[in-house]
């Protein structure tokens, strides 16, 4: 019987368990599997495992391991026939450098893309299998991969650090979090998805006839750039901090806005154009746009019989007031952090003339604000 020519053929099939290719992705200790054992015993396999058209596992090692130990010479297995040669054989490869040397950049995050697709598609059919057959037992459906390295573990439960694009890792669902960490693991060995994921985000960006002309630009050049030295990072918040000037500067003469959005967004692009640190410039770019996102969709005060509408003074006050504290908020702590000893006693005579500069023009500040503030009490309610 040719097994790969019957598996292009039919969706999910049973296939002998040795016929079933381990890949280089599948090298880690396989953990306890107790409770695996225990739930296919109980439950039987909810869901089949995934294979290449060529019997390469792509997921369900532990399964596929625990169905061995049971005695079963067959497994039920899914078939995914829309797999790139390229990947097929990144599966199969047993020597981490052979092929991984040869891929640039952009060709990582293109394998990575294809694979995350995959393992989204099988975690979808594994809940679709758990909601509609009989409840898991612990352990049934490897949620909690046992040869997932302590970085990864910590990677998957607080997520990484802004990447810039969306809401970021802490917003995706655990599911989509172990697709990303998995995929990028079996191109790269490690879990570079927040790296592949600015790759990709960058080609998005470069072909998108939504942006403005200069991020297009900025983006092709960063990918050509990456693909040369294979440094992301800096270029990927580079071409974030231009996308939100330009938003920004459109914002600040767009018409259509009202007087206090474009006010608001000409003094935020202001301030932008004076950070010099890409990835400084990108978060604050990010944190700009929404602020003028909230301000433009605040509803403009209705006046009551007696009373007088806001002002555009007060609407100022306001923007300024909340631009303020979300600049504060994300030095919240810095006094607790910091040892304050160490500090006056090791600073630089550069660093400690910032710092105490710093505390000088925050005082002054204050006591100008606390001043306005007693003079018109009035206007700070609301």
């Amino acid at each position: 019987m040719n097994t790969t020519a019957s598996a292009s053929e039919q969706t999910v099939a049973q296939f002998p368990i040795e016929s079933i290719v381990l890949g280089r992705s599948y090298r880690r200790e396989l953990g306890d599997l107790t409770d695996l054992t225990t739930s296919i015993q109980t439950l039987g396999l909810l869901c089949p495992i995934v294979v290449t058209v060529d019997n390469v596992l792509i997921s369900g090692r532990r399964r596929l391991e625990v169905m061995r130990q049971l005695g079963h010479t067959t497994v039920p297995v899914w078939v995914a026939a829309e797999v790139s040669d390229k990947l097929r054989t990144l599966l199969a490869i047993q020597d981490d450098n052979l092929l991984r040397k040869d891929l640039t950049p952009t060709e990582k995050a293109a394998l990575y893309a294809e694979y995350k697709t995959l393992l989204a598609e099988e975690n979808a059919r594994r809940q679709a299998a758990t909601r509609f057959g009989a409840p898991p037992l612990p352990g049934t459906d490897d949620t909690a991969e046992p040869d997932m390295d302590g970085e990864v573990r910590e990677t998957m439960i607080v997520g990484s650090r802004q990447s810039g694009e969306g809401g970021g890792w802490e917003s995706q669902p655990p599911s989509k979090r172990k697709s990303r960490v998995q995929a990028a693991q079996a191109v790269t060995g490690r879990d570079s998805s927040q790296q592949l994921e600015q790759v990709l985000a960058l080609q998005r960006l470069a072909t998108s006839d939504d942006e403005d002309e200069r991020v297009r630009q900025a983006a092709a050049e960063a990918v050509v750039e990456i693909n040369t030295d294979g440094k992301v990072h800096g270029r990927f918040h580079e071409v974030m901090a231009l996308r939100g000037v330009c938003w920004v500067e459109k914002t600040a003469v767009n018409e259509t806005a009202t007087p206090a959005v474009r006010e608001a967004a000409a003094e935020e692009l202001e301030a932008l154009l004076m950070i010099d640190r890409p990835v400084e410039r990108s978060r604050a770019a990010t944190s700009a746009v929404n602020r003028i996102r909230k301000l433009a969709l605040t509803p403009a005060p209705v006046a009551v019989d007696g009373e007088e509408s806001a002002s555009a003074e007060e609407v100022r006050g306001r923007y300024h007031s909340r631009r303020l504290v979300d600049i504060l908020q994300k030095a919240e702590g810095w006094w607790e952090i910091n040892d304050a000893a160490l500090v006056g006693q090791y600073a630089t005579a550069e660093q400690w003339e910032a710092i105490t500069s710093h505390r000088e023009k925050a005082t002054a500040f204050l006591d100008a604000a606390a001043h306005a503030r007693a003079s018109a009490p009035l206007k700070a309610t609301g």
